[in-house]
């Protein structure tokens, strides 16, 4: 077992994830444990996993995270189709520096996750949650994001701080948002390319147009 590389545990009827469930298997690199009926993962359900770098728990009834701040290697977290509730859970990614990819589509999430030290975050997905603010300076140390999914949340304003610090950001989707208000250096990135803003409750082109970039395409 000690040099199992990937496991896969999808489709079963696994309901809870018991602490110290993964001891030993420290050469696992990808953990799938998506499609089953998980309600309650130990917080240190996750510990032993020393190598792993994908972890997919997706459609399962999670309302809090399991700890992955010792888990230094995972550049992929797949946590769509779940209950989350994150307020009484701070520092959820804690000590994720390879971070690249985060899905967290359909989850419940009523805010963006607190995202200060993944650096290196290049994709994120929280489409179909209850959002409905973006946090100034929520996108700070994430300079490298390229690609962010908010579509189908519950967003209304936007501001100039809304995603300073993403320097690298080239498609941000915002479709099916009650986008009332957008400031106007929102979306001032050199790097941006599309913004999709389908199905929003703006009401006039000029509130685009303050805003355009000359690179940028504009969906609607």
């Amino acid at each position: 077992m000690t040099k199992l590389f990937s496991l896969h545990l999808d489709g079963n009827k696994i309901k809870i994830l018991k602490k110290g469930a993964f001891e030993g298997l420290r050469s696992v690199k990808e953990l799938h444990v998506g499609n089953n009926l998980i309600h309650n993962a130990d917080f240190y359900s996750l510990n032993g996993l020393q190598s792993v770098s994908l972890i997919t728990m997706q459609n399962n009834s999670l309302t809090t995270l399991p700890y992955l701040g010792n888990l230094t290697q995972v550049t992929t977290v797949r946590f769509s189709f779940n209950m989350f509730d994150l307020e009484n859970q701070t520092a959820v990614f804690t000590n994720l520096g390879e971070l690249v990819i985060l899905s967290m589509h359909e989850a419940k999430l009523r805010r963006i996750p607190d995202l200060s030290q993944n650096p290196n975050l290049l994709y994120l997905f929280v489409s179909k949650n209850r959002i409905k603010y973006i946090k100034d300076g929520a996108f700070l140390f994430n300079s490298k994001l390229e690609q962010l999914m908010m579509n189908s949340n519950n967003i209304e304003i936007l501001t100039n701080e809304s995603f300073t610090g993403a320097t690298s950001l080239e498609t941000i989707n915002l479709s099916d948002n009650p986008l009332k208000q957008i400031a106007h250096s929102t979306f001032f990135h050199e790097s941006l390319k599309t913004v999709f803003l389908i199905d929003t409750m703006l009401k006039h082109p000029l509130l685009i147009s303050t805003v355009s970039h000359p690179i940028i395409s504009f969906v609607l």
